[in-house]
């Protein structure tokens, strides 16, 4: 057996020993089904799968003696991974075929994975409620501008803490702002999901002119 051949076998039992086994809850599937095959409101699907994904960790760590976190093992978070990739083989979508590639569905993925995981690990307490994915005000935004009470300063407001603790709509913008500060990781170079939506139509209607004409 060749060193390639080993090293290609090493790989895949490490994939394989990191990899996360999930049950096939039917309303997950569901839910990724409709959001890939569409190429509006996809942001709609994000409260419905989060709350899929809960069920399912949760389904999961009643199984196990260690609950899921993040684990940093040099090849990033696998617990995102194994969720991302059990999500991907539901609905047998293939990303690996550059052509099949849907940059707004993948997004929808990723943060409804990113609030589930800070839910079952009672981050910012955000939850989905009424099929909205809602979580404690001041974690959502923990400054918040004020009137200034300072005459003397020529501002008319100024940062301050948020201690409020009620529970408020979280938007995607602020979803990625909770997983960063959670994860540690920089969300920054993330295109908002908006512009992909607009790309996604673009090629729809291109493709449709191309067959019409």
């Amino acid at each position: 057996m060749s060193k390639t051949m080993i090293k290609e076998i090493e790989q895949k039992e490490k994939s394989d020993q990191m990899k996360v086994e999930f049950g096939n809850p039917k309303k997950l599937k569901t839910h990724l089904q409709s959001a890939m095959n569409t190429a509006t409101s996809l942001v709609n699907y994000i409260p419905k799968i989060t709350s899929e994904l809960i069920v399912c960790i949760n389904d999961y760590q009643k199984k196990q003696s260690e609950k899921i976190t993040l684990k940093d093992n040099k090849e990033r978070f696998d617990t995102f991974k194994s969720l991302r990739e059990f999500s991907y083989d539901l609905v047998n979508y293939d990303r690996s075929d550059k052509n099949n590639i849907n940059k707004a569905f993948e997004m929808v993925v990723e943060r409804s994975i990113r609030n589930s995981l800070m839910s079952v690990n009672n981050f910012g307490s955000i939850q989905v409620i009424d099929n909205e994915v809602v979580a404690i005000s001041k974690v959502v935004k923990p400054v918040i501008k004020v009137e200034n009470p300072n005459k003397k300063l020529k501002v008319k407001f100024v940062n301050q803490p948020n201690e409020d603790k009620t529970l408020i709509p979280v938007n995607t913008t602020n979803m990625d702002k909770m997983w960063k500060s959670f994860s540690g990781t920089d969300t920054k170079n993330l295109v908002p999901i908006n512009q992909i939506l607009k790309q996604v139509q673009l090629s729809f209607i291109m493709i449709y002119t191309k067959y019409m004409i």
